[in-house]
């Protein structure tokens, strides 16, 4: 498990130069995170939580991480707290998990949307900030040295595989598109690569680019707007839950489109089924996640190694 591999890193560099300082190990080490338990983003983050709980249940039953400074293995214990898909829940959680829990390790909610809460307030506390899935390269600037990413840099890759679909699209007979994403990092990048791909090729056109809320939650209305707009193509970006909201109004208004593209639709296809959905995605296209790009790896697998 990548979180795994990282959460042992990170207890040897906090709790070796711990041991340069103290005569006596701790006795826990103290993991702090939040999760989406309810709201928009629990679908992406509960799995991430779930599986947390796992790998700390596990390694205390082997009786806890081995610290090389200490010699000796030391319990872990997990702090969490439900941020019911809120930043600015989450915001005060991560102020509360440095000053008052006082965690030695700290870790971001899933998603670009509810690590941004996590960023600032882990900086401006000089706390390191383990970040889970959120890419976002707003979050990687030159004065921030407190965060650490775990996951793919996936929010400014992804977008490139999707534009150079689309200056294909004219080849397909496709010669209006339209464009429905949530205004979140993650999603917002790769509506602007879409958008720049259609305004760069003269034989495709823009008929309807609307950016919503990531918390919308009927789409009806929009659906309806972009039927009206009468595209070849419409590539709809959002998280899971929005997703599903999209889709049970596409299949409310009976709606279809010549070529529909969905960020998870595809790649969350349980979650979908589970919610009656899978007929609306037959013959429709999502972005597969192999990763295009080679890496610099500063700690563990690189691409290579998954061949």
């Amino acid at each position: 498990m990548a979180i795994a591999t990282w959460l042992r890193a990170a207890a040897y560099v906090l709790l070796t130069v711990t041991a340069a300082r103290a005569a006596e190990a701790p006795s826990e080490i103290k993991i702090g995170t939040l999760y989406a338990g309810s709201g928009q983003l629990s679908s992406a983050s509960v799995p991430l939580h779930v599986a947390m709980e796992w790998w700390a249940d596990g390694v205390n039953k082997g009786g806890g991480l081995f610290v090389k400074g200490f010699g000796k293995k030391i319990p872990v214990r997990l702090i969490s707290y439900d941020d019911q898909s809120s930043p600015s829940l989450a915001g005060n959680l991560t102020n509360q998990l440095i000053t008052r829990d006082k965690v030695d390790i700290l870790l971001s909610d899933s998603t670009s949307v509810m690590t941004a809460a996590a960023v600032p307030i882990a900086r401006d506390n000089k706390q390191l900030l383990f970040d889970v899935t959120g890419s976002s390269p707003n979050f990687f600037t030159p004065d921030n040295k407190y965060i650490v990413l775990l996951g793919l840099a996936a929010t400014d890759r992804y977008p490139k595989s999707i534009a150079d679909f689309v200056s294909q699209m004219p080849k397909l007979g496709i010669k209006t598109v339209a464009l429905l994403y949530t205004t979140a990092d993650y999603t917002a990048f790769q509506a602007t690569a879409v958008r720049k791909a259609v305004q760069a090729n003269p034989d495709l056109k823009l008929v309807f680019d609307r950016g919503i809320p990531v918390n919308t939650t009927d789409y009806t209305l929009l659906v309806n707007n972009v039927g009206a707009a009468k595209p070849d193509a419409l590539l709809e970006f959002g998280y899971p839950a929005n997703e599903i909201a999209f889709l049970h109004a596409m299949q409310d208004n009976d709606s279809k489109f010549k070529f529909l593209f969905t960020g998870y639709g595809l790649t969350e296809m349980s979650l979908m089924r589970s919610n009656g959905l899978a007929d609306v995605l037959t013959h429709s296209f999502a972005l597969a996640s192999p990763a295009v790009y080679e890496f610099k790896v500063n700690y563990g697998l690189d691409r290579d190694h998954f061949k």
